[in-house]
């Protein structure tokens, strides 16, 4: 048995089959990429600093710049402290 999802240009397989006492399981095998892969992906997108920001668990600013930097990534727009960030600095 075999199951395709497919949304757009991308779709998920999943050929693995587990059997149980009634049915079966499918499973897909995930591949995680190398850094010189990943890396390639990251650059052809171009990320936002306050989303950045964010999905770097809400780092200083000047952390997620040199993050940015040191990755090569582009990052456009101005560094926005999230809702996230200000409660926990009134606190």
């Amino acid at each position: 048995m075999v199951l395709k999802v497919q949304k757009g240009n991308l779709a998920l397989i999943f050929k693995n089959c587990m059997e149980t006492q009634n049915r079966c399981i499918l499973g897909l095998e995930l591949v995680p990429m190398t850094g010189h892969t990943a890396q390639m992906v990251v650059a052809t997108y171009e990320l936002k600093m306050t989303g950045l920001h964010k999905r770097l668990g809400h780092v200083l600013h000047d952390i997620t710049t040199k993050t940015a930097k040191f990755y090569g990534w582009n990052v456009t727009g101005m560094p926005e402290d999230s809702e996230s960030c200000e409660l926990a600095k009134a606190q």
